[in-house]
């Protein structure tokens, strides 16, 4: 029997343009990043993570060079408990 697959989420209700308008902004330090969001109406975690590269990014081992060396530690340390 073949499976359907249904989305349980919804998909971003902003834009590129908007997205990308928000990071200049906080990049430029023209706006924080609480207000970029509230004004260009993206959720602030979202916005975080773009402007942190931890969203958008091709490779894993680009984040990974920005996480501190204990959090490379730890994260190590549980992926070998499990």
């Amino acid at each position: 029997m073949v499976c359907t697959y249904k989305r349980k989420s919804l998909p971003p209700s902003y834009s590129k343009e908007d997205l990308n308008t928000a990071l200049e902004n906080v990049r430029s330090c023209r706006m924080t990043l609480c207000r970029a969001a509230e004004l260009c109406k993206i959720p602030k975690a979202a916005l975080f993570k773009h402007v942190n590269g931890i969203r958008g990014v091709k490779s894993k081992r680009w984040v990974d060079q920005l996480l501190s060396p204990s959090t490379r530690r730890k994260k190590k340390f549980l992926s070998v408990l499990s």
